[in-house]
Protein backbone atom coordinates (compact mmCIF):
# COMPACT_ATOMS: atom_id res chain seq x y z
CA UNK A 1 0.00 0.00 0.00
CA UNK A 2 1.04 3.62 -0.67
CA UNK A 3 -0.17 6.49 1.52
CA UNK A 4 -0.13 10.08 0.25
CA UNK A 5 -2.13 13.31 0.57
CA UNK A 6 -4.34 14.97 -2.03
CA UNK A 7 -2.75 18.15 -3.37
CA UNK A 8 -6.19 19.81 -3.64
CA UNK A 9 -7.82 19.20 -0.25
CA UNK A 10 -5.09 17.41 1.81
CA UNK A 11 -7.10 14.22 2.36
CA UNK A 12 -5.00 11.14 3.19
CA UNK A 13 -5.37 8.54 0.44
CA UNK A 14 -4.18 4.94 0.18
CA UNK A 15 -3.69 2.93 -3.00
CA UNK A 16 -1.89 -0.24 -3.94
CA UNK A 17 1.73 -0.26 -4.98
CA UNK A 18 0.91 -1.09 -8.60
CA UNK A 19 -0.90 2.29 -8.98
CA UNK A 20 2.30 4.30 -8.42
CA UNK A 21 2.68 6.95 -11.13
CA UNK A 22 -1.00 6.72 -12.19
CA UNK A 23 -4.09 8.83 -11.50
CA UNK A 24 -6.35 8.18 -8.48
CA UNK A 25 -9.79 9.65 -7.62
CA UNK A 26 -10.11 11.73 -4.44
CA UNK A 27 -13.27 10.78 -2.53
CA UNK A 28 -13.55 14.18 -0.88
CA UNK A 29 -12.91 16.79 -3.58
CA UNK A 30 -13.93 14.47 -6.42
CA UNK A 31 -10.87 15.32 -8.53
CA UNK A 32 -8.17 13.20 -10.10
CA UNK A 33 -4.89 13.09 -8.20
CA UNK A 34 -1.52 11.82 -9.47
CA UNK A 35 -0.12 9.05 -7.25
CA UNK A 36 3.54 9.91 -6.43
CA UNK A 37 6.12 7.28 -7.20
CA UNK A 38 8.29 8.10 -4.18
CA UNK A 39 5.39 7.98 -1.68
CA UNK A 40 5.78 6.28 1.70
CA UNK A 41 4.83 2.59 1.47
CA UNK A 42 2.88 1.10 4.38
CA UNK A 43 1.93 -2.47 5.31
CA UNK A 44 -1.50 -3.84 4.54
CA UNK A 45 -2.00 -4.64 8.25
CA UNK A 46 -0.12 -2.76 10.96
CA UNK A 47 0.45 -5.96 13.03
CA UNK A 48 2.25 -7.75 10.21
CA UNK A 49 5.84 -6.88 9.40
CA UNK A 50 8.12 -8.44 6.77
CA UNK A 51 10.37 -11.23 7.99
CA UNK A 52 14.08 -10.38 7.59
CA UNK A 53 16.02 -12.69 5.24
CA UNK A 54 19.61 -13.61 6.25
CA UNK A 55 22.30 -12.67 3.72
CA UNK A 56 23.42 -15.39 1.32
CA UNK A 57 26.76 -17.06 2.10
CA UNK A 58 29.29 -17.57 -0.72
CA UNK A 59 29.66 -21.14 -1.89
CA UNK A 60 33.20 -22.42 -2.40
CA UNK A 61 33.86 -23.74 -5.90
CA UNK A 62 35.87 -26.94 -6.34
CA UNK A 63 39.42 -26.55 -7.65
CA UNK A 64 40.57 -28.77 -10.46
CA UNK A 65 44.25 -29.16 -11.25
CA UNK A 66 45.16 -28.68 -14.90
CA UNK A 67 45.73 -31.92 -16.75
CA UNK A 68 48.89 -32.56 -18.72
CA UNK A 69 48.47 -32.42 -22.49
CA UNK A 70 49.13 -35.68 -24.33
CA UNK A 71 52.56 -36.14 -25.83
CA UNK A 72 52.86 -35.49 -29.53
CA UNK A 73 53.79 -38.46 -31.61
CA UNK A 74 56.43 -37.91 -34.23
CA UNK A 75 55.31 -38.99 -37.71
CA UNK A 76 57.13 -41.97 -39.12
CA UNK A 77 58.85 -41.66 -42.44
CA UNK A 78 57.33 -43.87 -45.11
CA UNK A 79 58.74 -44.65 -48.50
CA UNK A 80 56.69 -43.10 -51.30
CA UNK A 81 56.68 -44.64 -54.75
CA UNK A 82 58.35 -42.67 -57.51
CA UNK A 83 55.90 -40.66 -59.67
CA UNK A 84 55.19 -41.98 -63.10
CA UNK A 85 56.13 -39.47 -65.81
CA UNK A 86 53.25 -39.33 -68.21
CA UNK A 87 51.04 -36.61 -69.71
CA UNK A 88 47.55 -35.68 -68.51
CA UNK A 89 45.97 -37.07 -71.65
CA UNK A 90 48.34 -39.96 -72.42
CA UNK A 91 45.43 -42.26 -73.33
CA UNK A 92 44.24 -39.77 -75.96
CA UNK A 93 47.75 -39.46 -77.47
CA UNK A 94 47.69 -43.10 -78.54
CA UNK A 95 44.25 -42.74 -80.11
CA UNK A 96 44.48 -41.12 -83.57
CA UNK A 97 40.74 -40.40 -83.55
CA UNK A 98 41.17 -37.76 -80.83
CA UNK A 99 43.50 -35.57 -82.88
CA UNK A 100 40.66 -33.16 -83.64
CA UNK A 101 39.85 -32.81 -79.95
CA UNK A 102 43.50 -32.15 -79.11
CA UNK A 103 43.71 -29.49 -81.81
CA UNK A 104 40.50 -27.90 -80.55
CA UNK A 105 41.84 -27.84 -76.98
CA UNK A 106 45.09 -26.23 -78.13
CA UNK A 107 43.16 -23.65 -80.13
CA UNK A 108 41.04 -22.87 -77.10
CA UNK A 109 44.15 -22.39 -75.02
CA UNK A 110 45.58 -19.96 -77.57
CA UNK A 111 42.29 -18.04 -77.72
CA UNK A 112 42.09 -17.87 -73.91
CA UNK A 113 45.70 -16.61 -73.69
CA UNK A 114 45.02 -14.01 -76.38
CA UNK A 115 41.82 -12.88 -74.67
CA UNK A 116 43.65 -12.64 -71.34
CA UNK A 117 46.30 -10.41 -72.93
CA UNK A 118 43.61 -8.25 -74.57
CA UNK A 119 41.74 -7.89 -71.25
CA UNK A 120 44.99 -6.87 -69.54
CA UNK A 121 45.57 -4.26 -72.25
CA UNK A 122 42.00 -2.99 -71.76
CA UNK A 123 42.58 -2.74 -68.02
CA UNK A 124 45.78 -0.77 -68.55
CA UNK A 125 43.95 1.50 -70.99
CA UNK A 126 41.17 1.94 -68.41
CA UNK A 127 43.75 2.91 -65.78
CA UNK A 128 45.29 5.45 -68.14
CA UNK A 129 41.83 6.81 -68.88
CA UNK A 130 41.16 7.08 -65.16
CA UNK A 131 44.40 9.05 -64.71
CA UNK A 132 43.42 11.30 -67.60
CA UNK A 133 40.00 11.76 -65.99
CA UNK A 134 41.70 12.82 -62.74
CA UNK A 135 43.82 15.33 -64.66
CA UNK A 136 40.71 16.66 -66.37
CA UNK A 137 38.96 16.99 -63.01
CA UNK A 138 41.94 18.96 -61.69
CA UNK A 139 41.82 21.21 -64.75
CA UNK A 140 38.08 21.70 -64.29
CA UNK A 141 38.59 22.57 -60.63
CA UNK A 142 41.21 25.15 -61.64
CA UNK A 143 38.80 26.50 -64.27
CA UNK A 144 36.03 26.73 -61.67
CA UNK A 145 38.37 28.63 -59.33
CA UNK A 146 39.33 30.96 -62.15
CA UNK A 147 35.67 31.53 -63.01
CA UNK A 148 34.92 32.22 -59.34
CA UNK A 149 37.78 34.71 -59.21
CA UNK A 150 36.39 36.32 -62.38
CA UNK A 151 33.00 36.61 -60.70
CA UNK A 152 34.64 38.22 -57.68
CA UNK A 153 36.53 40.64 -59.94
CA UNK A 154 33.25 41.44 -61.68
CA UNK A 155 31.67 42.18 -58.29
CA UNK A 156 34.53 44.50 -57.40
CA UNK A 157 34.22 46.25 -60.76
CA UNK A 158 30.50 46.68 -60.17
CA UNK A 159 31.17 48.17 -56.73
CA UNK A 160 33.72 50.53 -58.32
CA UNK A 161 31.18 51.54 -60.96
CA UNK A 162 28.61 52.24 -58.25
CA UNK A 163 31.15 54.40 -56.41
CA UNK A 164 31.90 56.26 -59.63
CA UNK A 165 28.18 56.78 -60.19
CA UNK A 166 27.84 58.19 -56.67
CA UNK A 167 30.83 60.52 -57.27
CA UNK A 168 29.36 61.66 -60.60
CA UNK A 169 25.99 62.38 -59.00
CA UNK A 170 27.71 64.34 -56.20
CA UNK A 171 29.75 66.33 -58.72
CA UNK A 172 26.62 67.04 -60.68
CA UNK A 173 24.92 68.42 -57.58
CA UNK A 174 27.97 70.56 -56.87
CA UNK A 175 27.95 71.75 -60.48
CA UNK A 176 24.29 72.77 -60.12
CA UNK A 177 25.15 74.72 -56.98
CA UNK A 178 28.06 76.39 -58.79
CA UNK A 179 25.75 77.31 -61.66
CA UNK A 180 23.34 78.92 -59.21
CA UNK A 181 26.16 80.90 -57.61
CA UNK A 182 27.43 81.98 -61.03
CA UNK A 183 23.95 83.07 -61.96
CA UNK A 184 23.72 85.18 -58.80
CA UNK A 185 27.18 86.67 -59.41
CA UNK A 186 26.24 87.41 -63.00
CA UNK A 187 23.10 89.22 -61.82
CA UNK A 188 25.15 91.22 -59.29
CA UNK A 189 27.69 92.05 -62.03
CA UNK A 190 24.92 93.24 -64.28
CA UNK A 191 23.47 95.41 -61.52
CA UNK A 192 26.90 96.85 -60.77
CA UNK A 193 27.51 97.55 -64.49
CA UNK A 194 24.15 99.20 -64.85
CA UNK A 195 24.78 101.30 -61.74
CA UNK A 196 28.19 102.33 -63.08
CA UNK A 197 26.71 103.25 -66.47
CA UNK A 198 24.00 105.31 -64.80
CA UNK A 199 26.57 107.06 -62.62
CA UNK A 200 28.88 107.84 -65.55
CA UNK A 201 25.99 109.12 -67.73
CA UNK A 202 24.62 111.63 -65.08
CA UNK A 203 25.89 115.06 -66.41
CA UNK A 204 23.55 117.26 -64.36
CA UNK A 205 25.32 119.55 -61.92
CA UNK A 206 24.04 120.04 -58.42
CA UNK A 207 22.55 123.43 -57.39
CA UNK A 208 24.93 126.12 -56.11
CA UNK A 209 24.61 126.34 -52.36
CA UNK A 210 23.63 129.70 -50.94
CA UNK A 211 24.79 129.37 -47.40
CA UNK A 212 27.69 127.76 -45.63
CA UNK A 213 25.58 124.87 -44.51
CA UNK A 214 24.39 124.30 -48.07
CA UNK A 215 28.02 124.38 -49.26
CA UNK A 216 28.97 121.83 -46.61
CA UNK A 217 26.09 119.61 -47.51
CA UNK A 218 26.93 119.90 -51.22
CA UNK A 219 30.59 119.04 -50.58
CA UNK A 220 29.57 116.02 -48.54
CA UNK A 221 27.24 114.92 -51.29
CA UNK A 222 30.01 115.19 -53.87
CA UNK A 223 32.40 113.27 -51.64
CA UNK A 224 29.71 110.62 -51.05
CA UNK A 225 29.09 110.30 -54.77
CA UNK A 226 32.80 109.89 -55.48
CA UNK A 227 33.13 107.34 -52.68
CA UNK A 228 30.10 105.45 -53.98
CA UNK A 229 31.64 105.27 -57.48
CA UNK A 230 34.91 103.93 -56.06
CA UNK A 231 33.12 101.29 -54.02
CA UNK A 232 31.04 100.31 -57.07
CA UNK A 233 34.21 99.99 -59.17
CA UNK A 234 35.90 97.88 -56.47
CA UNK A 235 32.85 95.64 -56.14
CA UNK A 236 32.65 95.36 -59.93
CA UNK A 237 36.32 94.31 -60.17
CA UNK A 238 35.91 91.82 -57.34
CA UNK A 239 32.77 90.41 -58.96
CA UNK A 240 34.62 90.06 -62.25
CA UNK A 241 37.56 88.30 -60.61
CA UNK A 242 35.20 86.00 -58.72
CA UNK A 243 33.26 85.28 -61.92
CA UNK A 244 36.51 84.41 -63.74
CA UNK A 245 37.56 82.16 -60.83
CA UNK A 246 34.15 80.46 -60.81
CA UNK A 247 34.28 79.97 -64.56
CA UNK A 248 37.70 78.32 -64.23
CA UNK A 249 36.38 76.04 -61.45
CA UNK A 250 33.35 75.15 -63.57
CA UNK A 251 35.58 74.36 -66.52
CA UNK A 252 37.82 72.11 -64.39
CA UNK A 253 34.76 70.41 -62.92
CA UNK A 254 33.34 69.82 -66.37
CA UNK A 255 36.65 68.35 -67.54
CA UNK A 256 36.74 66.06 -64.47
CA UNK A 257 33.14 65.07 -65.14
CA UNK A 258 33.98 64.25 -68.77
CA UNK A 259 36.96 62.17 -67.64
CA UNK A 260 34.77 60.31 -65.15
CA UNK A 261 32.14 59.68 -67.83
CA UNK A 262 34.81 58.34 -70.21
CA UNK A 263 36.22 56.14 -67.45
CA UNK A 264 32.74 54.92 -66.61
CA UNK A 265 32.13 54.01 -70.27
CA UNK A 266 35.45 52.20 -70.44
CA UNK A 267 34.78 50.27 -67.23
CA UNK A 268 31.29 49.41 -68.51
CA UNK A 269 32.75 48.00 -71.73
CA UNK A 270 35.35 46.00 -69.79
CA UNK A 271 32.66 44.69 -67.48
CA UNK A 272 30.51 43.63 -70.43
CA UNK A 273 33.51 41.86 -72.02
CA UNK A 274 34.32 40.14 -68.71
CA UNK A 275 30.71 38.95 -68.37
CA UNK A 276 30.77 37.59 -71.93
CA UNK A 277 34.07 35.84 -71.32
CA UNK A 278 32.77 34.39 -68.05
CA UNK A 279 29.65 33.11 -69.85
CA UNK A 280 31.79 31.46 -72.53
CA UNK A 281 34.02 29.90 -69.86
CA UNK A 282 31.00 28.50 -68.01
CA UNK A 283 29.61 27.05 -71.25
CA UNK A 284 32.99 25.45 -72.03
CA UNK A 285 33.16 24.00 -68.52
CA UNK A 286 29.67 22.53 -68.81
CA UNK A 287 30.48 21.03 -72.21
CA UNK A 288 33.73 19.55 -70.89
CA UNK A 289 31.93 18.09 -67.88
CA UNK A 290 29.29 16.49 -70.14
CA UNK A 291 31.98 15.06 -72.44
CA UNK A 292 33.90 13.70 -69.46
CA UNK A 293 30.75 12.09 -68.03
CA UNK A 294 29.87 10.44 -71.36
CA UNK A 295 33.46 9.21 -71.79
CA UNK A 296 33.43 7.75 -68.28
CA UNK A 297 30.18 5.95 -68.99
CA UNK A 298 31.60 4.44 -72.16
CA UNK A 299 34.77 3.49 -70.32
CA UNK A 300 32.76 1.74 -67.60
CA UNK A 301 30.83 -0.17 -70.28
CA UNK A 302 34.13 -1.27 -71.84
CA UNK A 303 35.50 -2.33 -68.45
CA UNK A 304 32.32 -4.30 -67.76
CA UNK A 305 32.60 -6.04 -71.14
CA UNK A 306 36.28 -6.81 -70.48
CA UNK A 307 35.47 -8.30 -67.07
CA UNK A 308 32.69 -10.39 -68.61
CA UNK A 309 35.09 -11.61 -71.30
CA UNK A 310 37.68 -12.57 -68.68
CA UNK A 311 35.19 -14.37 -66.38
CA UNK A 312 33.19 -16.39 -68.99
CA UNK A 313 34.85 -19.70 -70.05
CA UNK A 314 35.80 -20.26 -73.65
CA UNK A 315 33.59 -22.63 -75.67
CA UNK A 316 34.14 -24.40 -78.96
CA UNK A 317 31.47 -24.85 -81.63
CA UNK A 318 30.07 -28.34 -81.88
CA UNK A 319 29.32 -27.92 -85.61
CA UNK A 320 33.06 -28.03 -86.46
CA UNK A 321 33.26 -31.72 -85.39
CA UNK A 322 31.84 -34.69 -87.10
CA UNK A 323 28.98 -36.52 -85.30
CA UNK A 324 30.66 -39.93 -85.44
CA UNK A 325 33.93 -38.50 -84.10
CA UNK A 326 32.04 -36.68 -81.35
CA UNK A 327 30.22 -39.87 -80.26
CA UNK A 328 33.46 -41.85 -80.23
CA UNK A 329 35.21 -39.18 -78.19
CA UNK A 330 32.35 -39.12 -75.70
CA UNK A 331 32.41 -42.91 -75.38
CA UNK A 332 36.17 -42.91 -74.72
CA UNK A 333 37.50 -43.13 -71.10
CA UNK A 334 38.54 -39.44 -71.10
CA UNK A 335 35.38 -37.33 -71.21
CA UNK A 336 35.71 -33.89 -72.80
CA UNK A 337 32.86 -31.43 -72.42
CA UNK A 338 32.03 -29.69 -75.68
CA UNK A 339 30.09 -26.44 -75.52
CA UNK A 340 29.08 -24.03 -78.27
CA UNK A 341 31.66 -21.29 -78.70
CA UNK A 342 30.34 -17.73 -78.43
CA UNK A 343 30.85 -15.18 -81.14
CA UNK A 344 33.44 -13.16 -79.23
CA UNK A 345 35.77 -16.21 -78.92
CA UNK A 346 36.36 -16.37 -82.69
CA UNK A 347 35.64 -12.75 -83.59
CA UNK A 348 38.71 -10.48 -83.93
CA UNK A 349 39.33 -8.45 -80.79
CA UNK A 350 40.28 -4.77 -81.44
CA UNK A 351 43.53 -3.45 -80.13
CA UNK A 352 43.61 0.02 -78.50
CA UNK A 353 45.97 2.66 -79.88
CA UNK A 354 48.31 4.71 -77.63
CA UNK A 355 47.16 8.11 -76.39
CA UNK A 356 49.24 11.26 -76.84
CA UNK A 357 49.63 11.97 -73.13
CA UNK A 358 50.12 8.33 -72.06
CA UNK A 359 51.08 5.28 -74.14
CA UNK A 360 49.88 2.01 -72.57
CA UNK A 361 51.65 -1.25 -73.47
CA UNK A 362 50.17 -2.87 -76.57
CA UNK A 363 49.96 -6.65 -76.92
CA UNK A 364 50.97 -7.97 -80.31
CA UNK A 365 48.23 -10.26 -81.73
CA UNK A 366 48.86 -13.69 -83.20
CA UNK A 367 50.17 -14.03 -86.74
CA UNK A 368 46.90 -15.45 -87.97
CA UNK A 369 44.85 -12.51 -86.57
CA UNK A 370 44.22 -9.68 -89.11
CA UNK A 371 44.64 -5.96 -88.29
CA UNK A 372 41.67 -4.45 -86.50
CA UNK A 373 39.98 -1.05 -87.15
CA UNK A 374 39.66 1.80 -84.63
CA UNK A 375 37.32 1.21 -81.67
CA UNK A 376 35.09 3.30 -79.47
CA UNK A 377 37.84 3.55 -76.85
CA UNK A 378 40.16 5.25 -79.34
CA UNK A 379 37.37 7.64 -80.31
CA UNK A 380 36.73 8.46 -76.64
CA UNK A 381 40.45 9.05 -76.09
CA UNK A 382 40.63 11.40 -79.07
CA UNK A 383 37.55 13.29 -77.87
CA UNK A 384 39.02 13.72 -74.37
CA UNK A 385 42.42 14.84 -75.67
CA UNK A 386 40.85 17.33 -78.11
CA UNK A 387 38.62 18.75 -75.36
CA UNK A 388 41.62 19.10 -73.02
CA UNK A 389 43.70 20.83 -75.73
CA UNK A 390 40.83 23.21 -76.51
CA UNK A 391 40.44 24.04 -72.83
CA UNK A 392 44.18 24.66 -72.36
CA UNK A 393 44.25 26.77 -75.55
CA UNK A 394 41.46 28.99 -74.27
CA UNK A 395 43.29 29.48 -71.00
Amino acid sequence: MIEFECIQCGTSLRVENRHAGRTAWCRRCKRPVLVPVNATPIADQPDEFPTPVPPAQPVARPYFEPSQPPALEEPQETAMPAPVKRGPIQAMDTDPRNAALLAEIERRGRVIAQLTAEVEALRQAAESRAREGDLLEAELAAARKMALSGVQDTGRERAMIEELNAIISTQRELLVEKDEKIYKLDAALRRATRYSAETDGNTELPDVPRTLEDQTEAGGYEEGAEGGDARANVELDEARRLAQHRSLEIRSLRNALDDMAAKFDRVTVELRNAVLKLTETQQDNERLVSELASARDRLREKEFEGERFSTEPAQAPAESMEPALLEESLSSPVQVEVRPEPVWATAPVPRPEPVRAYSPPVTTPASDMPAQPATDIQHDQRVLVDALLRFLGRR
